[in-house]
């Protein structure tokens, strides 16, 4: 099945492994989604599986309980009869070729999902059937969050969050919902997500101390650094009323 893996995902130019930024190797950290979330996802494959079967069933029971006449006569099948009989064999084979086909799909899905973190940028590696990349610079990350469910909580898994600025620089036009301008990417179902919240906390930090950004916020916290700003033009503020002060009393 491996092979197999490897021929389709070729065929459909999904990377097997996750895609390092040049240059940046070695100070990559990779997550991955936790095992959890692969039975999370089975429950919900599995519960809509359990719809299709049942809409299957009930169409065939009811036609069941058609009279007989409508469908057979004396000499066998009506054409009527027929072209439901075929509808009903087509019904149940499309269901069985889809259950292994989408059941693949969510596994393959789970195991070619990557979280690529480095010291310059987040990158998120997902999807089999609409492959998606995000990258997301760590200048631009203005906050990281936490979310989970009843579901998540009991398998042990959450999703972290990261929102960055939009191209719009965070101005609303009318009509526009607030955080209508972030672009926002998810690690979906990690295991010890609060562990890796901190973790990508720790290293945007240490990127904002080397004075290339400012310190991502998480909730409430200022997101762009203006609170630093205005508190040092204050001083500076401060400093020069100070300054005038003294020469006039110098003059007095």
């Amino acid at each position: 099945m491996d092979s197999l893996k490897r021929r389709v995902l070729a065929w459909l130019r999904i990377p097997l492994e996750p895609h390092v930024p040049p240059g940046e190797a070695a100070s990559c950290e990779i997550f991955r989604a936790g095992r959890g979330f692969l039975t999370y996802r089975l429950i919900g494959w599995g519960l809509g599986q359990l719809l299709s079967l049942a809409g299957i069933v009930i169409a065939i029971v009811v036609l069941s309980r058609l009279p007989t006449t409508i469908f057979r006569n004396e000499h066998g099948l009506e054409p009527l009869g027929k072209i439901v009989l075929a509808i009903e064999i087509l019904s149940i084979a499309f269901f069985l070729v889809q259950l292994v086909f989408t059941y693949w799909v969510v596994r393959w899905d789970y195991e070619c999902r990557y979280y690529v973190l480095t010291d310059r940028c987040l990158r998120i590696q997902e999807g089999i059937l609409s492959f998606k990349e995000q990258t997301f610079t760590a200048a631009n990350i203005q906050d990281i969050d936490v979310r989970q469910n009843p579901i998540q909580r009991a398998l042990g898994i959450a999703d972290v969050v990261v929102s960055t600025a939009g191209g719009g620089g965070g101005h609303q036009g009318p009509g526009e919902h607030p955080g209508a301008s972030m672009h926002i990417g998810y690690l979906r179902g990690v295991a010890r997500a609060a562990e890796i919240r901190d973790r990508l906390l720790a290293r945007l930090k240490a990127y904002r101390d080397g004075g290339l950004g400012d310190e991502p916020s998480h909730r409430s916290s200022a997101p762009d650094g203006s609170s630093d700003a205005l508190r040092d033009a204050l001083r500076e503020l401060a400093r020069e009323a100070r300054s005038l002060r003294e020469a006039l009393s110098r003059e007095g």
